[in-house]
């Protein structure tokens, strides 16, 4: 599973298996 969250001028990506 794979999320991607934009934050405050900022990009978070998260990796889930």
């Amino acid at each position: 599973m794979m999320a991607i969250c934009n934050g405050n001028s900022n990009s978070k990506i998260v990796l889930d298996t």
